[in-house]
């Protein structure tokens, strides 16, 4: 009688555990990753789009690697196993295509630059022509594409002030970043008079630590974004991230950032 009820228990609970771990987790080893390779501009506001996406999409995970335009088209052509990449340009994006990494790329943000300086503006930086004066100046390296429509900028003026403007502006050049971001840092950190920026930046800096300064729109430059799937990646949920990122709700969450 007591081996009877020791097995009767043994098969009540292999019975238990057999139908309770089909309703412990109903996505445990269901779950899609999605590698999307994005611009370091882009992280306040692609967190927020990952976090949205996933609430909607339960069985999907969204894994984010930020940095510069630059370093992420690196590793992609290194072999850098991803599903989607944005850029801050069109040149990046234009020669892993070429080299057919990466499928046809579309625009889906555009963002504008500005000036930015400490709070104290110990440079006395009041205009971008300011920047001709004696500063400490940080840029984005030249093939970052802030760092470039940076340079396109200072070529706008010189073309309407001659006098050698752009080249005189950057013998003040004191650090060139890998990436916006840093340059932020450098300028809110005081560690730079003056830097520029992408709008969107703003989004996440306090007023106490930098004052931004409008660049004139003729002198200006629209950046565009671009995202696209990566060649070797045939993940339908890739494809449903793009599809959000460029719907009205991604471009609401977007505007939010500063973005347009």
């Amino acid at each position: 009688m007591i081996k009877g009820r020791y097995l009767l228990i043994v098969l009540l609970v292999g019975a238990f555990i057999f139908w309770g771990s089909k309703y412990i987790s109903p996505k445990a080893g269901t779950e899609e990753t999605v590698v999307v390779m994005a611009a370091s501009s882009l992280t306040e506001s692609f967190q927020q789009l990952a976090e949205q996406f996933e609430a909607g999409h339960t069985d999907i995970n969204i894994r984010l690697n930020f940095a510069g335009t630059q370093i992420l088209r690196t590793q992609i052509e290194q072999g850098a196993k991803a599903d989607v990449f944005t850029a801050a340009n069109y040149h990046h994006i234009e020669e892993l295509k070429e080299q057919g990494l990466v499928q046809k790329p579309r625009v889906f943000a555009r963002n504008k630059l500005v000036l930015v300086v400490p709070k104290d503006n110990p440079g006395k930086i009041y205009t971008v022509t300011d920047l001709v004066k004696p500063n400490r100046l940080v840029l984005a390296a030249d093939n970052v594409p802030v760092g470039g429509y940076s340079r396109q900028v200072l070529k706008k003026i010189e073309a309407d002030l001659g006098q050698n403007f752009s080249s005189k502006v950057l013998n003040n050049l004191v650090s060139e970043e890998t990436n916006v971001k840093s340059v932020m840092a450098k300028v809110a950190l005081g560690e730079a008079d003056a830097g520029i920026v992408y709008s969107s930046d703003l989004k996440g800096v306090t007023t106490k630590t930098v004052t931004d300064i409008d660049i004139p729109a003729k002198y200006n430059f629209e950046a565009e974004y671009y995202i696209s799937r990566i060649s070797n990646s045939n993940s339908e949920a890739a494809r449903q991230f793009i599809e959000f990122i460029i719907s009205s709700e991604g471009k609401k969450v977007l505007k939010q950032f500063g973005f347009y």
